[in-house]
């Protein structure tokens, strides 16, 4: 096999550029190692293990990945079948595995299997595991030792079940759990790893001599590197620089998002997402009606307090009370209108997530075609060689890390086409195939459905309505005002598309059939009670 190297180069966003200049002769070496590396991580006769938090998009992913195993079990040589699983890790970070846990008690209709004093939950051949929290500043050592002895413990028993002992790895962006773990599990474990995926840490690459304590410094990156030459084991970064994710927002790829939510999360989880929209949806709107009003601080507070229902505190109103939401200089229009722009999609949907830094609330599924059977020629795993100090790296032959990325030595905007279109491909189909399951399994003896199965709760219906009317008539107060006229066409666009989404959104439609029936029976709208 040819070996080759390229001139250095300071950022993923060259690697376009430099795979165009890779000599002919030279590309079918970079296709069989990066064919290699597609091949490991998609292994079909591997236990895939899959760190991931609990926010809409993450449950969407371990919903579409459920489906699929479920529907693809695996095949020895002689075609015996055996049941495919998976292990994914959540941190109690934003009750990240409460909501794992409770997605795949809603997917599965498995009651859960708690094991290791409740840190392990199983669902057949499905579990769910609690990790440390990462990004935590007192995360202690003993914290990541409890994790990784659970996790091998699981890996282990599940292996047994799925007739396999050969694993994945699918990391999140801090580098310091899985380097431990893969020094303190068991050998057996250890030399099984075929691959590792890592999501987010490119642009977490140590660019000074005095990082962050709390990120990954170049120690780390040189220790994972260690341990994967001594393995063998390729490990494929993925970051959005390589992937443009087209999709921003979930309901980007799901388009009816809002009236599946019912039916695709549990109440338990959805209620909490829609509850932090409607206050985050509170201090966005008020945001601009401070600005029009030319208010701030405490004064913007007392207003919105003064509009919501008594009957809804304690139940969402958290920072929108608050007069520390409502500083002077996000009380400018300049700031507030594009900063409010986004509810137009999470209005639409009816959700909001918890708290991800991520620059998309669509992140998740970008992952999704990482996982067994699921083979993409429209991206490579491209080879590198990474000056973890200066963060300068070469594509080479010789490298042991590869970046994961659309495949630009043939027509890059075929590919970039190609890779969505799978991407939308898996997450739609996966998640009507489960919709459709989730009605057709609770039918009953005579093949009724019971009422109100996958509706939006009656409290929760009453809450939007008595809510989305008031915020529509506050952002039309302002653009019928005299700030409004001084908007641009595009600024009123912007504010139109969420009172739009607001009135005739996906999920006030959804709420809207709830409130109906409710009228036909003559009940009035009764008080928000939370669950």
């Amino acid at each position: 096999m040819a070996s080759f190297k390229s001139p250095a180069l300071n950022s993923f966003a060259s690697l376009t550029a430099a795979l165009s200049r890779i000599p002919s002769q030279n590309r079918d070496t970079l296709q069989e190692l990066s064919h290699d590396a597609s091949d490991l991580i998609t292994a079909a006769d591997a236990l895939h293990v899959y760190e991931i938090e609990g926010e809409p998009d993450d449950l969407v992913f371990v919903t579409v990945q459920v489906e699929w195993l479920k529907n693809h079990p695996r095949e020895d040589h002689r075609g015996t079948k055996f049941p495919a699983g998976a292990v994914f890790l959540a941190s109690t970070r934003n009750r990240s595995f409460g909501r794992v846990v409770e997605q795949l008690e809603h997917i599965t209709g498995e009651k859960p299997q708690h094991h290791l004093n409740g840190h392990v939950v199983l669902f057949g051949t499905f579990a769910v595991v609690r990790t440390s929290d990462s990004t935590a500043k007192d995360t202690s050592l003993d914290a990541v030792k409890t994790a990784t002895k659970n996790i091998t413990i699981t890996l282990s028993q599940l292996s047994k079940t799925t007739i396999t002992s050969r694993y994945v790895w699918h990391h999140g962006p801090h580098l310091r759990p899985l380097t431990h773990f893969i020094s303190s599990t068991t050998p057996s474990i250890r030399n099984n790893l075929l691959a590792l995926t890592i999501s987010a840490s490119i642009s977490s690459l140590p660019s000074s001599s005095t990082p962050d304590p709390h990120t990954n410094t170049t120690t780390d990156w040189r220790t994972l590197e260690t341990y994967a030459r001594r393995l063998r084991l390729p490990i494929i970064l993925l970051d959005p620089t390589t992937i443009p994710c087209h999709y921003t927002y979930l309901n980007h790829v799901l388009k009816n998002l809002g009236e599946l939510v019912p039916a695709l999360f549990p109440a338990s989880v959805y209620t909490e997402n829609v509850n932090h929209y409607l206050d985050l949806a509170h201090v966005l709107v008020y945001r601009v009606v401070a600005a029009a009003a030319r208010r701030h601080s405490a004064a913007v507070a007392s207003k919105v307090d003064a509009a919501i229902p008594p009957h809804h505190e304690g139940v969402w109103p958290r920072a929108c009370v608050s007069a520390r939401a409502y500083p002077r200089e996000r009380c400018r229009m300049k700031r507030a209108l594009p900063a409010m722009k986004q509810l137009a999609w999470y209005t639409d949907m009816g959700m909001m997530p918890l708290g991800s830094a991520r620059a998309s609330s669509a992140a998740g599924v970008a992952r999704v075609l990482l996982g067994p059977g699921r083979a993409t020629d429209a991206v490579m795993c491209v080879p590198v060689e990474i000056a973890f100090r200066g963060g300068a790296f070469r594509v080479s032959s010789a490298g042991t890390f590869c970046v994961y990325t659309l495949d630009r030595t043939k027509e890059s905007g075929r590919a970039e086409a190609l890779f969505h279109a799978q991407v939308a491909e898996a997450v739609v189909g996966g998640v009507e195939g489960f919709v459709k399951g989730f009605y057709e399994r609770r039918k009953n003896q005579w093949g009724y459905q019971p009422e109100g199965l996958g509706q939006v709760p009656d409290g929760v219906a009453v809450m939007w309505g008595e809510v989305y009317q008031g915020l529509i008539k506050q952002l039309r107060g302002v653009a019928q005002g005299e700030a409004g006229k001084g908007w641009s066409e595009e600024e009123k666009r912007d504010v139109q598309s969420v009172v739009k989404a607001l009135g005739t959104g996906s999920f006030t439609t959804a709420v809207v059939g709830v409130l109906r029936k409710r009228a036909r029976k003559g009940k009035s709208n009764g008080c928000w009670i939370s669950g």
